[in-house]
């Protein structure tokens, strides 16, 4: 860039920067610099202009471009199974204990209704009642779930079309069956454990196995 001293009086209106534009484009398409004359106030009166190519401008995006879909890898998927499960279960938890204790009170000859045996467990064993069996829960959650839902979307991905067409509804509906029943077959042992457990709390205190 270049630069000239120009003289005169003070002219406060010509302090600071004027633009000539930013640039336009040729007959080929090639841009088109145009540069920028700057003016600057002095010291004593006079008034520096220095032109300066202007900063070049960032590419403009393209329309219709959108970054790419990254697959989320099977062993994440497993992970979120069982994150997702495992804490849901943790909520849930106490419900699945009244139910037990309910479903074993059939030779009693007033059962009770789920809040008077949510009530009836808590006066007994105290807020932790409510939690008895909460590791086999977890560990059935571990195993069930992780499998379930680890299958489920694994199928579903590896029979989704090239350019990205679900599988039908017939094949999503197997494809739950076969997930299911595996998982099922895996964490059954802690769902054995899971009911024997829930279901201490309801016996005698003399009969209980902790």
């Amino acid at each position: 860039h270049h630069r000239r001293r120009l003289g005169g009086e003070r002219a406060s209106a010509m302090a600071g920067e004027a633009s000539g534009g930013a640039g336009g484009a040729a007959a080929d398409g090639k841009p088109v610099t145009t540069l920028r004359r700057r003016l600057t106030m002095q010291p004593g009166g006079g008034v520096e202009e220095e032109s300066v190519a202007p900063a070049p401008l960032a590419p403009a995006p393209v329309a219709g471009t959108a970054p790419a879909d990254v697959p989320i890898p099977t062993a994440m998927r497993f992970v979120f199974g069982t994150a997702s499960a495992m804490s849901a279960t943790f909520f849930t938890h106490p419900v699945d204990v009244v139910k037990y204790a309910m479903q074993l009170q059939s030779g009693k000859s007033k059962p009770m209704n789920s809040a008077q045996q949510a009530m009836a467990i808590y006066k007994t064993s105290g807020p932790g009642g409510l939690y008895q069996g909460l590791s086999a829960s977890m560990m059935r959650q571990a195993s069930y779930g992780t499998t379930r839902l680890g299958l489920y979307t694994s199928l579903i991905e590896s029979f989704t079309g090239a350019d990205g067409t679900p599988p039908p509804f017939w094949q999503k509906l197997s494809f739950s069956m076969v997930a299911g029943g595996i998982g099922a077959f895996v964490g059954n042992p802690f769902d054995l454990a899971l009911v024997r457990m829930a279901a201490d709390s309801t016996l005698p205190a003399a009969e209980r196995r902790n």
